[in-house]
Parts: structure tokens; C-alpha cells; sequence
């Protein structure tokens, strides 16, 4: 079987080879054309930051939507599930070849052409395939951990032989980790599920009561025509929930009016709000700037746009003439001070992170997030740190600092 497998990978290498370079190009040539931002557009920056920073700002909901996603599709069409996983990876695998570690062995023509024979086996023989898989991971988690592997064993053994209860147990797992997550809204979503479950009718209708009662807590004069809805609401649902649909669909349209101008305002200041500070004009300012640990962040932490001498709203070209600026104010060839290399060194730092959009739209979701700035916010720089030669990190600096040695305080030039 193995020398089958290799022989229709080598036989299904050189068909692939030639066709995944045409889908290559045709991919990039329309890419090209469809491309309506040209190869360095602000507006890409924007668009790229803005969605960089709401997928780290939603990134455990979207996990925790994603895994039960995925136990759903497990449940209800579990070898269609099983074929989305094996496409899914071997994909992956296949584009993932040429920076992976085994590329020096195995071009990515040929890793298709395995993927495949992948896809053939799993086609031709599923629950063969499924327990080559199984037994795969297996080994693999062996490899990891003895306890990870002995768990994963057991989970196949209750897989097979009570499969419905370990899909419940997964399913509860999933729901235990979104009440870790959100507590508030998965206890109302439990126990919403749980009535309407139970009650089709009288679970949802009782919901509506409620809220009805707490809305006429305070002006019982809504008393009456809430009850003449409900009375219809339980007569004819149908129709009154299609009546309040379309009432709802107007009262829309203002929300939409007003959400497209928040986005067109996102657009034109998608970083926040923020005032820029004053400019430090010398070396020793400079300095004492970075090195101070008092900044405009929760508790008065240092921010990187502190650091930077800039503020929260700045646009792309403003952070990085702000760190051309400080740059040459803290080179040590330029700053006798002896605390320059370290505060050079923070603000390289600080610039590494800001300069690229997904960079710093990762720093603004932690900031807005209440995520520590640091590993450990209460330390600090230390003075008495070692000092960096002057040739290191000049290869970092803008163009147009010159290597010169600092001269001590005190000497002035020749006249």
C-alpha cells in the first residue's frame, strides 16, 4: 500500500505541477486586477489595521464560535465533517510547503500530489482512512506527552462505542469554556435554549412577557397595549411577528444612517482619539521621556506612543517622522548621555511594533483590552544598563545619521 501511495504521488506530481502554476498565475493576474487600492494605498493601511485590530479584539468569540461550529457539523454530518478536515489540512499542508521544514525534500507539486492520494484513499476506503488518521494522531500525541496520548486513546475508545455521549461531553466542554468566557450571556442563552427546547411555544412567549413587564415597570399606561399584543402574539404569531418584523425594518433604517456615519468616521480616524504632545527639543529631554515610565496609559504606564514622543491618533507618516525624530535625538553617537543606548534601545522597540499595521493594531487591541503593556508593568528600564556599541542597531536608524563618536560634556568644537 505505501509503495502505492508513492507511486501515484510521483505520478500525480508532474500533472499537478503544471496546472497549480497556471492557477498561480491566473490567481495573481486577477488579484492584480481586482486589487481598486494599487500596491500602497492608505486606505489599504486603514483597512488593513481596522481588521487586524476587531480580530484580536473577537478572538477567543470567534474561537469559541468556530468550535462549536465545528461539534455541530460533527454531529449532524460527521464524515462530511471528516472530509472538510482531511481537505482542510492537506490544503494547508500543500500551501504551507515551501516555508515549512520538510520543503528541502519535498516540492510543493509533489505535496499535492500526496494530498491527493489523500483524498482518493479517504474517498475509496473512509473508515480505513479514518482509523489510519486516528491511529496518526495517536502517535503523534504519544510523541508529545504519554498522559496526552493515554487521554486521546480513551477518547477514541468512547468515540467508538457511546459516540453520542462524547459529542454531549464535547459540547459541554465548549459550553463551559463560553461561560468562562462570557458569563452574563451564556446564562441567558442556556437557559433561553433550555426553555424553548422543553416549551416551543411557551418558552419564547413567556420571554416576551417579561420584557414586556419590564418595560411597563415604570409607565403602567403601556399595560393595555402590550396585552392586546401579547393577546395577538399567542392568537397569531405568525403574522404579528412579520407586522413587528417590518416595524422593526423601519425603525432601522436611522440606526443604518447613523452606523454608516460612524464608519465613514472610523474611516478618516480609524486609532482612536488623542492630542499630540509637545515636541522634546534635546537630547537630555529626550531621555528622561523614555526613561521616566510616566505616560498617558491605564495608571501611568508608558505607551509606545509615549515612548515615540506622539500620541494614540497619529497617522503612519506622523509615528515615523516622531521616531526619525527621537532616533537622532538618542544615537548614541549623538547623545553623550549614558542612558541613550538603553533609551535608544526602547524606542527601536517601540518602533518595531508600531511600524507595521497588524503590529500595532495587536498593541491597540491589548491597550483597549486591559492587557499588561509589558511582561511585567512595574518594571522599569534600568539605568545602569549595559551600554550597546555604537555600531549596533545602526542599521535600524532612517537615512542620514552618520557615525560619529559622542564627544564627553564639556568639549566644544574648534572654532
Amino acid at each position: 500500500a505505501a509503495l502505492g501511495l508513492v507511486a501515484l504521488a510521483r505520478c500525480c506530481g508532474g500533472a499537478v505541477r503544471s496546472g497549480w502554476r497556471a492557477v498561480r498565475r491566473g490567481a495573481a493576474a486577477v488579484g492584480g486586477r481586482l486589487n481598486p487600492f494599487g500596491e500602497d494605498s492608505a486606505l489599504q493601511t486603514t483597512l488593513h489595521y481596522l481588521f487586524c485590530y476587531w480580530r484580536a479584539r473577537l478572538r477567543w468569540p470567534l474561537r469559541l464560535l468556530g468550535a462549536l461550529a465545528c461539534l455541530a457539523l460533527g454531529w449532524c454530518y460527521p464524515w462530511r465533517a471528516f472530509a472538510v478536515a482531511v481537505v482542510g489540512l492537506t490544503g494547508g499542508a500543500t500551501y504551507l510547503t515551501p516555508a515549512a521544514a520538510w520543503s528541502a525534500h519535498v516540492t510543493q507539486p509533489q505535496a499535492a500530489g500526496v494530498s491527493v492520494a489523500i483524498w482518493l484513499l479517504c474517498y475509496l476506503l473512509p473508515h480505513t482512512s479514518a482509523w489510519i488518521a486516528t491511529l496518526g494522531l495517536l502517535a503523534a500525541s504519544a510523541f508529545l506527552s504519554l498522559y496526552v496520548a493515554a487521554a486521546a486513546a480513551a477518547a477514541v475508545v468512547g468515540f467508538y462505542f457511546f459516540p453520542q455521549a462524547m459529542l454531549l461531553l464535547l459540547a459541554f466542554a465548549a459550553w463551559a469554556l463560553f461561560l468562562l468566557a462570557v458569563p452574563k450571556i451564556c446564562v441567558f442563552l442556556t437557559e433561553f435554549c433550555t426553555l424553548a427546547y422543553f416549551f416551543p411555544k411557551g418558552g419564547p412567549f413567556g420571554h416576551v412577557v417579561l420584557l414586556c413587564l419590564l418595560i411597563a415597570y415604570d409607565s403602567p399606561v403601556l399595560l393595555l397595549p402590550f396585552s392586546a399584543f401579547l393577546t395577538l402574539l399567542w392568537l397569531y404569531p405568525r403574522v404579528t411577528l412579520a407586522v413587528v418584523a417590518l416595524a422593526v425594518c423601519l425603525l432601522l433604517l436611522p440606526l443604518l444612517r447613523s452606523a454608516k456615519a460612524c464608519l465613514l468616521l472610523l474611516l478618516e480616524s480609524p486609532y482612536g482619539a488623542g492630542t499630540a504632545p509637545d515636541r522634546v527639543r534635546s537630547g537630555e529631554a529626550a531621555v528622561e521621556l523614555v526613561l521616566s515610565g510616566a505616560g498617558s496609559g491605564e495608571k501611568g504606564a508608558q505607551t509606545h506612543y509615549d515612548v515615540l514622543n506622539s500620541h494614540r491618533a497619529a497617522p503612519p507618516s506622523e509615528l515615523k517622522s516622531c521616531y526619525r525624530r527621537m532616533a537622532l535625538l538618542l544615537h548614541p553617537d549623538k547623545n553623550p548621555e549614558e542612558r541613550a543606548a538603553v533609551a535608544f534601545k526602547r524606542v527601536t522597540e517601540a518602533w518595531d511594533v508600531l511600524s507595521h499595521p497588524a503590529g500595532r493594531a495587536e498593541y491597540d487591541a491589548t491597550l483597549d483590552g486591559g492587557g499588561s503593556l509589558f511582561d511585567d508593568p512595574d518594571t522599569e528600564p534600568a539605568a545602569d544598563a549595559p551600554f550597546v556599541p555604537p555600531d549596533a542597531g545602526v542599521a535600524n536608524l532612517p537615512p542620514g545619521v552618520k557615525k560619529r563618536r559622542a564627544k564627553p560634556p564639556g568639549v566644544r568644537r574648534r572654532a
